[in-house]
């Protein structure tokens, strides 16, 4: 077995680990060359969490209210023009922000509690 600088073994199956400066760097690094491979352009703008929230508790009601709990495409695209968004506009969240795993929690988790208490409203789906 081999010891790193630090004294720990690096042996068969264990992967050695860079400090914690090392990896800092290469993540500004990666930062750096994402925001250069925009040349100049301004990132583009998607919905807040909370707009995507309401839209898609919008869209998942529309689909519990139809008789056959399938939303029809002039449903969705009724609810997406009451909201002021597209499908577009849905996909550039999702782009966005569907790899932040922490996040995408807390956006799930939100949905989930909405769900709840929408449809514990008298006059909600049921």
């Amino acid at each position: 077995m081999r010891r790193g600088r630090r004294g720990r073994r690096y042996g068969r199956g264990r992967i050695r680990r860079r400090g914690r400066r090392a990896g800092a760097r290469a993540m500004a690094g990666s930062a750096v060359a994402l925001l250069a491979g925009g040349c100049g352009t301004a990132p583009e703008e998607v919905m807040t969490w909370q707009e995507f929230v309401d839209v898609y508790v919008g869209l998942r009601t529309a689909e519990l209210r139809a008789s056959d709990a399938v939303i029809t495409e002039a449903r969705r695209d009724s609810v997406l023009v009451a909201h002021g968004v597209t499908e577009e506009d849905l996909l550039a969240f999702a782009e966005r922000y569907g790899d932040n795993v922490t996040f995408m929690e807390g956006v799930w988790g939100a949905v989930e509690n909405r769900m709840v208490e929408v449809s514990s409203r008298p006059d909600s789906v049921g």
